[in-house]
This record gives structure tokens, C-alpha cells and sequence, in this order.
């Protein structure tokens, strides 16, 4: 029998880095999102196809289940293999047969959207598992993304410790919303590396509780103007911890609206308040994946 699942794909509008430290966070779900089919074979292997959004495979397994596990036996794919493994220790009847797997994402996995957190909801409903637990055993993040897979609402996210994260459903879709833009930066980050560099920094309660307020008054904000103000707010509490310039800054000085860094910063997503000219602006600089609010967000 086939069984098959659904995530969400998520964007971290507010909180990023400081969502490790406790702060609360806006996340908000895609219109995007990754499925997981799963059926057992008469073969005795673990067989594995990932789709991309062009329906190509992109990564495949075929091993006899009876094997070592090992990363080599899952072509060094880490994130696999650790997830894969520890759904074994706690379920290994799942694989006392052979076993396919299926994954298809309907967006590019280089956008930072959730192709991982996605994937680890998915599996972790297919094998009945706490995700969260399942998800720490296998990544350093903070969870909001895979709360956000899971959810078809913005949430707000907190993270007092990783054994009890707190996070609940809420409305965000301002009147303005037609004024917000998201384009992808075309750079990928490794997330894990910027987790770990962020760890070492030392942070002051003032800026979580901070970035905290700022994420409420997102929430319940109806002004542009003042949401503009908002978004700027929080890059400069970011810039001023992270010590790097904002993206602003560094590649937008003459855009006529406000910029905000969505996730790890450098590269993946940022949003853009603007006027209706933003989506040439940032088409004429060479960034042709712009998409507007409602093309994006789930609300």
C-alpha cells in the first residue's frame, strides 16, 4: 500500500539568529511545498527518488536493506542517512522489508525554503514520530521551519527550550500587502555553519526581548509606513549583532522602499517594501525570481 504525505516550504519574516536565543518569530508558509510517497517493495532494498520542481531526479538510492547503513551507502547524503537511521532505532520493523521512497519538491531546493525541515515532517508523520524529537536528533536549528511545514497559517515561534518549543497560529495579511515583495538572492546558505557561528556570539536579553516586540507589532501592524520603520529596526539590531552590513546596504542603497534579510543572512530570500516599480527594479539588477505576497504566501 502507497502512503503519501505533505509539508509546507516556510520564510522566518522576523526573528532570524534570535529565534535560537528565545525570541519570538514570524514564520510564514509557502504556497510551495515538498511530498513524500512511501511503499514497500518485494526487492529487500531501500530505494529512494528525489524530484525536483522540474520532475528530474536529483539524488536516488538502491541498497540491500540487509547491509551496513552507512554515509557511503547513502552516497554522503548526511542529512538523509542521520534521519533515515534514527527513524530505524526507534521503528526497525519499518525496515524489516523492502522499502521506496518518493520525495517531490514544486520549488527550486536552492531557495531556502524547507526542503530539509519538509522532509524530516514527512517522515517523521510516516513513521509516527515526535518530529521535534526527531528533528534535533538530526539538525542544530531552532524548529520554527518545522513547525511552519506542518501548519497552513503563520505562526509565532518560541523557543524557550528544545524540549518544549511553544508556537501558535496567527493572522498576518496586512492591507499592504500588495506593496511586499520576496526575491531570491540566487546564493544558498549552509544554515548549520551559520547556526554554529551564531552560538558563539554573546547576546543581550534586550535584544531578544527586542526583536520579541518587534514581532508582535508586526502582527498587529495596519500602517506601511510604520512596518517599513519595523522591518528597518530589526536589520539594525541584526547588523549590530552579526556585525555585517545590512543587505541594503551592501547591494540595494537606491531602492526607494526598506529591505529585510529573510533567514540566514547572505543569501536565500529577502523581502522588499516598495512601490509598484519593485519588481523591475530588482528584475533590471538581474534577480528574475520575484514573487509578490499572494504568489507566495500562505495566509
Amino acid at each position: 500500500m502507497k502512503v503519501k504525505f505533505k509539508s509546507n516550504g516556510k520564510l522566518l519574516l522576523s526573528g532570524e539568529y534570535l529565534v535560537l536565543k528565545g525570541a519570538k518569530s514570524l514564520s510564514i508558509p509557502t504556497k510551495f511545498s515538498q511530498t513524500l510517497e512511501v511503499s514497500n517493495n518485494s526487492s529487500g532494498k531501500l530505494k529512494w527518488e528525489s524530484y525536483d520542481q522540474k520532475r528530474k531526479i536529483w539524488f536516488d538510492l538502491n541498497f540491500d536493506l540487509n547491509k551496513e547503513w552507512n554515509l557511503k551507502s547513502f552516497k554522503e547524503n548526511k542529512l538523509l542517512f542521520k534521519t533515515l537511521s534514527a527513524i530505524k532505532r526507534k521503528n526497525p520493523e519499518l525496515f524489516s522489508k523492502g522499502v521506496s521512497f518518493k520525495t517531490t519538491m514544486d520549488f527550486n531546493r536552492n531557495w531556502g525554503l524547507g526542503s530539509s525541515s519538509s522532509l524530516i515532517n514527512n517522515l517523521a508523520t510516516w513513521a509516527n514520530l515526535d518530529k521535534f524529537k526527531l528533528y534535533w536528533n538530526v539538525t542544530n536549528g531552532s524548529g520554527y521551519d518545522l513547525a511552519s511545514s506542518s501548519t497552513n497559517k503563520p505562526i509565532v515561534y518560541k523557543l524557550s527550550d528544545k524540549k518544549n518549543p511553544y508556537y501558535r497560529e496567527v493572522n498576518f495579511n496586512p492591507p499592504f500587502k500588495n506593496k511586499l515583495y520576496f526575491i531570491y538572492l540566487g546564493n544558498k546558505q549552509n544554515t548549520y555553519n551559520e547556526i554554529l557561528n551564531f552560538n558563539e556570539l554573546k547576546v543581550k536579553e534586550k535584544s531578544i526581548l527586542k526583536v520579541s516586540s518587534i514581532t508582535e507589532k508586526i502582527l498587529n501592524c495596519d500602517s506601511f509606513e510604520d512596518f517599513k520603520s519595523l522591518i528597518k529596526e530589526h536589520e539594525g539590531i541584526l547588523s549590530q549583532l552579526l556585525k555585517r552590513e545590512t543587505v541594503k546596504d551592501l547591494y540595494f542603497k537606491d531602492y526607494l522602499g526598506e529591505i529585510k534579510s529573510l533567514g540566514a543572512w547572505g543569501g536565500d530570500f529577502i523581502l522588499a517594501a516598495g512601490d509598484q516599480n519593485s519588481k523591475t527594479y530588482f528584475n533590471n539588477l538581474g534577480y528574475n525570481v520575484v514573487f509578490t505576497f499572494d504568489e507566495l504566501i500562505k495566509s
